[in-house]
């Protein structure tokens, strides 16, 4: 095969990819043209990748994701409802699948590069559909994204990572001065767009992620007087997010008052119609979560049982996982399962904090900043069954092996 044809080759895969991309942030229904949809943009990924790529490797990446979900359907032995654990054979396969192909498609720290351009391309795709499908009655009095069907958690956290992705390429396209004005100018709005609609769904998720993502990316990515003026500037930011945050009526009913009723919740000041229910519902599945897991701590009681335990205690309200991926896994696959899974994530961050401290690289810092923030909000958010999260770790362990063999090469010069 010609250079020429893996460069074509290579291009059809980007294009499954960001088809993909899009079908799971914009389609996310599980059912009919969402399911079909999503199934099928995969299925194109995954022979486009084996079609065109390098020869496949079993790496480290893989045989993690394999280990994990094998324990996972392991646990169907010992499971209460083996059902229940099957219900995310598509999640298991779709990780399988881009643990496999995203490292055929990325050969090189620019391919990277590439990569967030596609997830940029389909959170714009996402945030167009939104603006476009969402009734203009109900901008400011409804949750932005599940009037349409999507979970506003979801795409709040997936617009926030792109707000961080886009500050990081304006930020490298103004440090090489190669007069990319108008993609800096592009970016700037693209990354607008995602902060505003991310705020818009009311998810507080997102608005952590937007706040520690950008303060740490500007604070930490600055020394002398550039520090400075990076902390007035990210103070002035922070203010006017907070003070429009409580004085415009569309941010104040989307996001305000959330935070303002978890505030009044937490501190035990709530009236009667103050209450944080989101948070009150949270704490109790966090608490039956450790209940499942002090009966089997070893090995859980199966993956994804918690949803089994809430039937058997008798609670129909809201049968679903624990929303807190911490105590999701220890109650269904124990202290095994929850190892097995942290181990990997673990690993990448330290050796991107070892990485940072050597070499002060951007994009390090960036992956430092990404990774740290997705582990931060697993006290929140069931992940583990998240595609596009898997996305992610596939390319921070791919960045992270490039440094690895660039640094071997380097001492094998010296």
């Amino acid at each position: 095969m010609s250079k020429l044809e893996k460069i074509s080759l290579k291009k059809i895969c980007y294009f499954f990819l960001l088809l993909y991309l899009i079908a799971i942030s914009c389609y996310q229904l599980g059912t009919g043209f969402d399911a079909v949809f999503v199934r099928i943009t995969f299925v194109l990924f995954v022979l486009s990748s084996l079609i065109c790529g390098k020869k496949i490797k079993i790496n480290g990446l893989l045989l993690w994701g394999i280990l994990f979900w094998g324990f996972y359907f392991l646990s169907m032995v010992w499971a209460k409802n083996p059902n229940d654990t099957m219900y995310y054979l598509n999640n298991a396969i779709q990780t399988i699948g881009i643990f496999l192909c995203i490292p055929l498609i990325i050969n090189n720290k620019e391919d990277i590069d590439s990569i967030f351009k596609l997830i940029i391309i389909s959170l714009v795709y996402t945030s167009i559909v939104l603006i476009i499908r969402t009734p203009q009655n109900v901008w400011g009095t409804d949750f932005i994204g599940e009037v349409i069907g999507l979970n506003r958690n979801t795409v709040g956290l997936r617009l926030s990572i792109g707000f961080i992705i886009c500050i990081y390429l304006i930020g490298s396209y103004l440090k090489n001065k190669k007069g990319e004005k108008l993609k800096i100018f592009m970016l700037f709005i693209i990354a607008i767009l995602f902060a505003s609609i991310s705020l818009l769904t009311g998810s507080k998720k997102a608005l952590i992620v937007l706040i520690l993502g950008f303060v740490s990316y500007e604070i930490i990515n600055s020394k002398g007087l550039k520090l400075f003026f990076k902390v007035l500037l990210v103070s002035i930011i922070l203010f006017l997010i907070i003070y429009l945050t409580f004085n415009i009526p569309v941010l104040y009913d989307a996001i305000g008052s959330r935070l303002e009723h978890l505030y009044l919740t937490i501190t035990g000041t709530a009236k009667r119609g103050q209450i944080d229910g989101s948070l009150l519902e949270r704490q109790f599945y966090i608490n039956q979560a450790k209940i499942l897991f002090k009966r089997n701590p070893i090995i859980g009681y199966g993956g994804n049982n918690f949803v089994q335990h809430l039937r058997e205690v008798g609670y129909f309200k809201h049968i679903a996982y624990s929303h807190n991926n911490i105590w999701e896994l220890l109650c269904t696959l124990g202290i095994v399962g929850f190892t097995i899974y942290y181990y990997m994530w673990i690993k990448l961050l330290l050796t991107l904090i070892k990485n940072y401290k050597m070499q002060k690289q951007e994009k390090t810092l960036l992956f430092t900043i990404i990774i740290s923030i997705l582990l931060f909000l697993d006290y929140g958010n069931v992940s583990y069954i998240s595609d596009f999260n898997m996305i992610l770790i596939a390319i921070i362990y791919l960045y992270i092996s490039f440094i690895n063999k660039n640094q071997t090469k380097d001492g094998e010069d010296e």
